[in-house]
């Protein structure tokens, strides 16, 4: 199953036939393709999908910080 693409979590939930695992499996697979394209933690995109806003707010703000400091660093 990995070789079709699974992860070793999703292949262990399929093959232990643990079905109510594979909708929080499927979103962290979503947050990490959306952070991978939207260039953010996917823990930002977990946070905001659960809605979760403290911790969106938080983590967006270290975001932001991280980007500013690397375009600081990167002008010097």
């Amino acid at each position: 199953m990995m070789d079709m693409g699974l992860t070793e979590e999703e292949t262990n939930a399929l093959l232990a036939q643990e079905w109510e695992r594979l909708p929080a499996l499927g979103q962290s697979r979503l947050a990490q393709a959306l952070g991978s394209e939207l260039g953010v933690a996917p823990e930002l995109i977990e946070a905001l999908m659960s809605r979760d806003w403290t911790t969106a707010r938080n983590l967006a703000e270290l975001e932001a910080a991280e980007m500013l400091l690397s375009r600081f660093l990167q002008m010097q």
